[in-house]
């Protein structure tokens, strides 16, 4: 990690140092403190080597806030000064649909409420029906925001919902107001583009045949609707100032709240 951090410290296209990407989904410690002692030491090697301070970031989903998985925000960011999420209603259960425009933001919130530091929404999207083909091997079924889409995946059978374009647009134009309401530092929409089709029979879009469409951008180059609205709400801007957060106050303690976070 220090040499990583010394070879690009200088670089000006570094903005942060981020310590790993929803890590709970392949690690799953037996001591919340052993986190909290790896977390230590990263941080000790990354200060040691950059000397501008950069923020230190590290990748925790709305699943840190829902289970008691080892990686909890609060713990991370008394070390870090920093708080981030990550979160898809089409991906959560209770989420009242699966372009619920009040997930991503109330995640936001709720790490808030948990860390005391306001919070960078660090990755939010989903994936959306850009290509003019129908997929091979994949049934398609109709859904009122898009499809589902059902095919085997690592051996196993995957449904997935496929935002319209349209639908998605009506989505991230919720969204991203109500992020600035509450407080959000910033809002980092996953991903730049969608997969070229040349890569798709290489891992992870081979199996994984939902994520060749998470971009802003299509594989052909062209943007994405939902892409064509941010450059004219950003064009738009009077001011971009970050919001106080919203302050949402539990009515348990901290540890209370994690002795049974998905109560």
């Amino acid at each position: 990690v220090r040499r990583v951090v010394e070879l690009l410290a200088e670089h000006p296209a570094v903005w942060c140092w981020n310590l790993g990407n929803e890590p709970d989904l392949v690690v799953s410690p037996i001591e919340e403190s052993s986190i909290v002692q790896w977390v230590q030491d990263m941080k000790k090697e990354i200060t040691i080597a950059d000397k501008r301070n950069r923020p230190i970031l590290f990748g925790l989903h709305i699943l840190s806030l829902l289970e008691r998985n080892g990686f909890r925000p609060d713990l991370i960011s008394k070390e870090l000064g920093t708080s981030v999420m990550h979160a898809y209603p089409m991906y959560t259960r209770w989420a009242k649909g699966p372009l619920d425009p009040n997930l991503v933001p109330y995640s936001c919130v709720l790490a808030h409420a948990l860390t005391g530091c306001p919070t960078l929404m660090e990755e939010w999207g989903g994936c959306t029906l850009s290509y003019p083909e129908r997929m091979e091997g994949v049934a398609e079924f109709d859904h009122e925001l898009g499809k589902t889409w059902q095919w085997s995946c690592y051996n196993e059978d995957r449904k997935q919902f496929m935002a319209s374009e349209a639908e998605f647009k009506k989505y991230v134009q919720q969204v991203i107001p109500t992020l600035r309401q509450v407080g959000a530092t910033g809002a980092f929409l996953w991903c730049f583009a969608d997969y070229s089709p040349s890569l798709w029979t290489q891992p992870p879009c081979k199996e994984s045949i939902h994520e060749r469409f998470f971009g802003l951008v299509r594989a052909d180059g062209t943007l994405k609707p939902h892409a064509e609205w941010l450059q004219q709400f950003i064009a738009q801007l009077q001011e971009n100032s970050v919001q106080p957060p919203f302050e949402l106050t539990l009515d348990v303690s901290i540890e209370e709240y994690y002795n049974a976070p998905n109560e």
